[in-house]
C-alpha cells in the first residue's frame, strides 16, 4: 500500500490500528459492517467521513469452510455508459446524504448524517464516485431516482472473486464501490479473516484530525 500512499487509520474504528483484522463476530451477524456475516452491500469504504481512504487493500489469511462468501466491486467507470444524462447530472447535486457507521457513531444515538453532498464529483468522463447503497439517501424523490438507476448501473458490471489464503485485492476507493455476499459462521476458530489496510494518496488534508506523526484520525465531531 505504501507504493499507493500513505497509510491511514480512524480511532473510532478497530482501535485505529492501522492493519486492521476483518472476521465475523458472534452478535454482529446482521450489521452492514465488516463483523457481520449477512449480505454486505455495495458501498465505498468511509463514505460518511470528510478524508475516506483512496485506496483499500484486503489480505486473505482464511476463506472460511462454507466458500460463501465472495467479494464484489463495480467502478463507476464501467458503469457510467449505462447513466441516463439525465441520472447522472442529478448525482452531481448535492442532494444526497450518507448515514455513518454505527462503528463512528453512538449506537443509542438518533443516527448520524453527512450534510447533503453529490454521489458523483470531478470530471463528467471520469468521475469519483461516494455512495452506501445501505446508508445514502436521496432528499428528494428526483434523487432517490437517479440514486437506483445507478445501483442498477453499478450491478450490471460487478466482478466477484473468492479469496483463497495469500490472495489480496486493492480496491481504488474513489472510483469502485466493494461488498460481499452473505457467508454462515462457525465462529469455531476456522471462519474468513482478512486482514485490512487503508492508503491516501495525500496525507495532509486530513492534518486537522490527527497529531503530528500520527496516521490516526481522531473522531469527527
Amino acid at each position: 500500500m505504501s507504493v499507493l500512499g500513505d497509510a491511514v487509520s480512524y480511532a473510532d474504528e478497530k482501535e485505529g490500528r492501522l492493519i486492521q483484522d476483518i472476521c465475523p463476530l458472534p452478535g454482529a451477524e446482521e450489521r452492514q459492517e465488516n463483523s457481520g456475516s449477512v449480505l454486505l452491500d455495495l458501498h465505498t469504504e468511509d463514505s460518511f467521513h470528510p478524508y475516506k481512504p483512496d485506496y483499500l487493500s484486503l489480505y486473505c489469511l482464511r476463506s472460511g469452510p462454507d466458500r460463501g462468501a465472495i467479494t464484489v466491486t463495480g467502478s463507476i467507470r464501467a458503469a457510467l455508459p449505462l447513466l441516463s444524462p439525465v441520472s447522472a447530472a442529478t448525482l452531481r447535486e448535492p442532494i444526497y446524504r450518507t448515514r455513518f457507521s454505527s462503528s463512528f457513531a453512538d449506537d443509542a444515538a438518533a443516527p448520524r448524517y453527512t450534510s447533503p453532498q453529490p454521489v458523483l464529483s470531478g470530471p463528467a468522463d471520469d468521475p469519483d464516485l461516494c455512495v452506501n447503497f445501505f446508508g445514502t439517501e436521496a432528499v428528494d424523490e428526483r434523487g432517490a431516482t437517479a440514486l437506483d438507476e445507478l445501483r442498477g448501473a453499478v450491478e450490471k458490471v460487478l466482478c466477484g472473486v473468492f479469496l483463497r489464503p495469500g490472495d489480496m485485492i486493492v480496491i481504488d476507493n474513489r472510483t469502485a464501490v466493494h461488498g460481499r455476499t452473505g457467508f454462515t459462521p462457525s465462529y469455531d476458530g476456522q471462519d474468513r479473516w482478512l486482514r485490512r489496510c487503508f492508503a491516501v494518496a495525500d496525507l495532509r488534508p486530513s492534518r486537522a484530525l490527527r497529531k503530528r506523526d500520527s496516521r490516526v484520525c481522531a473522531p469527527v465531531r
